[in-house]
């Protein structure tokens, strides 16, 4: 059961996230699957996901450190490995981003985890992605920035 591939259509909005006073997406909370891989690629229009590595628990301050956002253009794949964070991907300049998904047939009964980052490190809220612009085509790395908040 769990070396089959599901493969569907899924899709994430603008409209599921907040945005900073800058335009820059807050991610607050992030995903991750222990007993499968999953494969995305956004087929409608461009899109940035963030990740962090299995082996961080948000724990202590310097896992935040780990966390990263990159752009993904329209058709690109991106293979997430077994237990590895993740957030999104989300539309780049759209409302809406439909993505192509290939993950373990069992995925429903994995035991997924999701971890609020306001609650892993009190001064924490979220994690700030924003879009440097450049000559690039309008695209350059997309930074993560950590938004603190009140303890």
């Amino acid at each position: 059961m769990w070396a089959d591939g599901h493969v569907n259509f899924i899709g994430h909005t603008n409209d599921e996230i907040e945005l900073s006073a800058a335009g820059g997406a807050l991610c607050d909370l992030l995903n991750r699957h222990d007993t499968h891989t999953q494969t995305l690629m956004p087929f409608d229009t461009d899109a940035y996901a963030v990740v962090a590595p299995a082996s961080v628990d948000f724990s202590r301050p310097e896992h935040f450190e780990t966390v990263r956002a990159f752009h993904l253009p329209r058709l690109s794949v991106v293979h997430l490995a077994r237990g590895t964070w993740h957030w999104g991907p989300y539309p780049m300049h759209a409302d809406s981003v439909r993505i192509f998904n290939i993950q373990g047939r069992g995925y429903a009964q994995d035991k997924r985890h999701r971890r609020p980052l306001s609650k892993s490190w009190r001064s924490l809220r979220s994690v700030e992605a924003t879009l440097d612009s450049s000559d690039r085509g309008g695209f350059s790395d997309i930074c993560c920035r950590h938004s603190s908040g009140e303890p």
